[in-house]
């Protein structure tokens, strides 16, 4: 990246004076390779608030399904340059039995959640500016650093 389109104030403020993109990673070089092992803030920019991810994490994993277990947010560009959307990645259990279920949790005919249900989820618990308008995806797991944070990256 060399800069910011038509934007030299923005350009100066994302690079240092030796040139380097800031970008908000804790890093570390060893052999010739960088190890990114977390941002210096978590915070997401959405239309002029700061998101905490982790509180939109939280409400994810209290969906009643018992289907989500884990949930990473992040932000992702919007075209307007105001910020960021929110996005989740959303681990699911394997698809269980309706017998297990309903002996493990006494919830029978448990429904598949779909993206619509996690995004209606956020909509009913949290303000306007944090419903999920970056989308939301289904992953078999979310991958993790080795001190077992969420790896956003």
């Amino acid at each position: 990246m060399s800069g910011y389109v038509d934007n030299p104030t923005a350009t100066a403020a994302a690079f240092d004076e030796d040139g380097w993109l800031r970008t908000g990673d804790i890093a570390y070089s060893r052999k010739g390779k960088v190890y990114i092992i977390d941002r210096a803030k978590d915070l997401i920019k959405v239309r002029g608030w700061q998101v905490v991810p982790a509180e939109l994490e939280a409400i994810l994993i209290t969906h009643p399904s018992i289907i989500i277990i884990n949930a990473a947010v992040i932000g992702i560009p919007v075209p307007e340059g105001t910020g960021e959307a929110l996005r989740v990645f959303v681990q699911l259990t394997p698809k269980p039995s309706p017998d297990h279920l309903a002996s493990s949790y006494g919830v029978a005919n448990q429904k598949e959640v779909t993206k619509e249900d996690v995004k209606q989820w956020v909509r009913e618990r949290l303000a306007r500016y944090k419903w999920l308008d970056g989308g939301v995806r289904f992953l078999d797991s979310i991958p993790r650093t080795a001190a077992g944070k969420v790896q956003k990256v």
